[in-house]
């Protein structure tokens, strides 16, 4: 059983008291998995949601031909396959650990016990899984309205902030930023050489140096630059 201080690092959870939290930490359970450890595949039975602690896990689907589509990228503190519990009892889709990763695992009929007992756990958890959803949604605006160097403009934006510096390292391999914009090795590639020759970046192997955080905001907007 987890303890309060480890469910507390969840922002889903940062808004319950200690007595709630407590409450919670008695239904989980915390699992390990190795990297590429496949943790569900879509169409399997939903045995509840999960909250990463450490590590990395993708959430992706395949195509008929093969191909994989990251649909998210999952850091620790962040939710998933918390749909699946309230839609038809599957998940819609597989999860993949990337790295070496520490997963809570919230079981789902004591979950539903446990909100049924304390509707005001559930409210507290509504507010925060709430931005989730807008950070989801601006995600899918982005795959189906931008292009492919839009999308990694505001990628590289995101990682830059989020460091507070304009000079980091990329934070996993290229095939799996092409898989979580929702493209291909090349046509990446290509979206990092324009980026680069415009000047509105540099490139040191993983490591990426932004120059001009204005044209790329531009970019990420979806705007022509000049």
């Amino acid at each position: 059983m987890p303890d309060i201080h480890t469910l507390k690092r969840c922002a889903l959870f940062a808004g319950l008291n200690d007595a709630e939290t407590a409450r919670l930490a008695e239904i989980c359970t915390l699992r390990n998995a190795t990297a590429h450890q496949q943790l569900f595949t879509e169409g399997d039975p939903a045995a509840g949601f999960f909250v990463l602690m450490s590590g990395s896990v993708r959430i992706f689907r395949s195509s008929p031909d093969g191909q994989e589509y990251t649909l998210h990228r999952i850091r620790p503190g962040q939710l998933f396959a918390e749909a699946a519990i309230f839609g038809n009892g599957t998940y819609p889709a597989s999860c993949e650990a990337l790295d070496d990763s520490e997963i809570l695992l919230v079981p789902r009929d004591p979950f539903f016990a446990l909100i049924k007992a304390s509707p005001e756990i559930a409210m507290k958890m509504m507010g925060a899984l709430s931005a989730w959803l807008r950070e989801f949604a601006d995600k899918l605006e982005a795959l189906s309205m931008k292009d492919v160097t839009s999308r990694l403009a505001g990628y590289l934006l995101k990682i830059s902030r989020s460091g507070q510096s304009v000079r980091f390292n990329l934070p996993t391999s290229k095939t799996e930023i092409a898989r979580e914009l929702g493209t291909i090795n090349e046509t990446l590639s290509r979206a990092l050489r324009k980026l680069r020759e415009s000047g509105v970046i540099e490139v040191h192997g993983k490591e990426i140096e932004i120059l001009q955080a204005d044209r790329l905001t531009t970019l990420a907007e979806g705007k022509k630059i000049d």
